[in-house]
């Protein structure tokens, strides 16, 4: 079977889409934790599982941190940037993921930073810390902030 040079073109083409879009949705960032286990998403929702329970802890990834700001739930941020370094805490020695990320909505620009901290000493926890920036000109109302607002399987 002979196959022409447009079908030729349309098949690698095809083909180069499909593992150019299967190559970018598993670009979850993991964080480890003796038998904890914190994955991040390109949207910053989380997922937690563990090594240690039979069941899944949590069915998918979940938006655990957002804000109510000028009447809108703002869940969903483009992650820009992660980085991950080491630390010396009250916690003692261990690393630090912080991953940075935006979220236009109307006329609201707000920055997440979401921070992850681990420790040498604590195996099995982490320590969030959850800051926004208001990135656009306009006052923002932020009317609740949602910390750790995990659904659990049971």
């Amino acid at each position: 079977m002979r196959m022409s040079a447009k079908s030729v073109f349309t098949f690698f083409s095809a083909a180069a889409l499909l593992l150019l879009f299967s190559s970018c949705a598993q670009n979850n960032k993991v964080i480890i934790s003796g038998p904890l286990k914190i994955e991040v998403n390109d949207q910053m929702q989380t997922l937690v599982s563990s090594d240690s329970v039979a069941i899944p802890i949590m069915k998918g990834f979940q938006p655990s941190e957002f804000v109510i700001a000028n009447g809108d739930s703002i869940c969903n941020f483009r992650l820009e940037s992660n980085s991950v370094s080491r630390t010396s805490d009250f916690a003692g020695k261990g690393q630090a993921w912080q991953f940075k990320g935006k979220a236009d909505m109307k006329s609201i620009a707000l920055t997440k930073i979401l921070t992850i901290n681990t420790s040498e000493e604590f195996t099995g926890w982490a320590f969030y810390k959850v800051q926004y920036v208001n990135s656009g000109d306009k006052v923002v109302l932020v009317k609740k902030w949602v910390n750790h607002a995990y659904e659990i399987e049971s």
